[in-house]
């Protein structure tokens, strides 16, 4: 149990690989997410769709999708421009949707204003023409959106930890009697490091985080619990790799040893503060 051991102990040091682990939190998850843009995304806009797009008639008018009609379907690609931004949930890491104002792929919106104030480009574009917007944007701005996400990652991974870091704090208290919310926090950036590593790699892989795709499957039984069931299971699996750091990641305390008649008989642990007590 060496690992929690070192996850502890550095948990009573300074912030600096804490720090370190919020900013490490914020690249991973940025470079899935473009790994996703790219191995994923870039591929059905590219799969011989410009048929597809003449046949539906569909353009941007001042930062917003018109067709010929409200509703297509594609191959895994879906317009449909009456889209509830609440049935995102819903929708599979493969499948595309564009709709009035954004597009959706992979549980993430991208606005067509955003895309294409981003590629400096007029607000009304064609289908073909926000199809190769989206697939250059993507194309020529892979760095600038590493760096991009990531700060914006860190920073939001550093405000989400505060309420995790009072539930740490807590468990702390319970275990060793300090109440040190310093300490909370620093290890709440250690524990969650793994855990964002590891849904990074399946969002690569799968599309979709580990969190992502369970609620996913809970909102298919129980359409109402949606975005609370995602943060409930991200707070349960941190409290109980939280719960595994303190139960073998505390230092055990040093022991004393009692001796009656120049015996020793028993062993207790030492406390500060506390004269020996030796009975000879």
């Amino acid at each position: 149990m060496k690992f929690f051991q070192k996850i502890y102990a550095l948990s009573t040091k300074g912030f600096g690989f804490a720090l370190l682990s919020l900013l490490l939190s914020g690249l991973f998850y940025s470079i899935s997410i473009v790994v996703v843009l790219n191995t994923h995304l870039l591929p059905v806009l590219t799969s011989g769709l410009d048929s597809f797009a003449k046949e539906t008639g569909c353009a941007i008018v001042e930062y917003e999708l018109d067709c010929y009609e409200d509703y297509y379907e594609y191959e895994g690609l879906i317009i449909d421009l009456n889209f509830n931004d609440e049935d995102a949930e819903d929708l599979s890491p493969e499948t595309v949707v564009f709709t009035k104002t954004k597009v959706y792929y992979g549980g993430n919106a991208f606005e067509y204003q955003t895309l294409i104030d981003a590629m400096k480009l007029e607000p009304n574009q064609t289908m073909d023409e926000l199809i190769d917007t989206i697939e250059g944007f993507v194309k020529k701005t892979s760095v600038r959106n590493i760096f991009t996400i990531t700060i914006v990652a860190t920073i939001y991974y550093s405000l989400a930890h505060l309420v995790m870091a009072s539930i740490v704090q807590s468990m702390i208290k319970k275990r060793t009697g300090e109440n040190k919310f310093s300490q909370a926090y620093k290890l709440t950036a250690y524990i969650a490091l793994p855990y964002i590593v590891f849904n990074a790699l399946t969002r690569m892989v799968i599309s979709a985080s580990l969190p992502g795709l369970i609620s996913s499957i809970i909102t298919n039984f129980l359409p109402l619990i949606g975005l609370a069931s995602r943060i409930g299971i991200d707070l349960g699996i941190l409290s109980l790799l939280t719960a595994l750091v303190l139960k073998y990641g505390l230092p055990k305390p040093e022991l004393q040893d009692e001796v009656i008649e120049g015996e020793v008989v028993v062993t207790s642990p030492v406390e500060e503060n506390i004269e020996d007590n030796i009975q000879v």
